[in-house]
């Protein structure tokens, strides 16, 4: 039996979907974890040193955004749950030192809901300090990072990100 600090860490650790369903509303209130079952997916980071500027694209290119494998908790949301871990920015010691890198996490941004209909995935962020807007570069490699992560999943075709204006330069 879960104790009261324990659901609180769980919640906590847990990505904000998996606290979403009702399973885990049931355990936390029964006093039971849930018994969780772990999927992998890819976040996909820029990485300038796995692809040579002379190759095509530039440093700025799409072609240099890359997965990192993750294994998180199973939920029925797991698109959103990619893109929350997206938007967090762990890289670890080794990701970093193999190139990869990332200017998320960015201050203030939230992931407010990514849904699925008909091939286009809607992903809607809350930036209230402009932190996706800058130069064009680095606003392009943070939107391909967005894409390529949910362009992973299956029945999506293409991503449009509300509002328009984030990860705009």
């Amino acid at each position: 039996m879960a104790t009261r600090a324990t659901t609180h860490i769980l919640r906590a650790l847990l990505p904000p979907a998996c606290l979403m369903l009702a399973g885990c509303l049931v355990a936390e209130r029964s006093g039971t974890l849930p018994i969780l079952t772990m999927t992998t997916v890819q976040l996909y980071y820029h990485n300038p040193a796995m692809r040579p500027a002379q190759l095509g694209g530039g440093r700025c290119s799409e072609e240099h955004v890359f997965p990192v494998e993750r294994t998180i908790a199973g939920t029925q949301m797991p698109i959103y749950d990619a893109l929350w871990f997206l938007i967090r920015g762990d890289l670890t010691d080794e990701e970093r030192q193999a190139g990869f890198q990332t200017a998320f996490p960015l201050r203030g941004l939230e992931l407010r809901g990514a849904v699925l209909e008909d091939g286009l995935l809607t992903v809607e962020f809350d930036d209230p300090y402009r932190q996706t807007c800058g130069g064009v570069c680095r606003v392009k490699l943070l939107r391909a990072q967005v894409e390529k992560t949910a362009r992973q999943f299956p029945g999506v075709e293409s991503v449009r990100i509300l509002p328009q204006d984030v990860f705009q330069p």
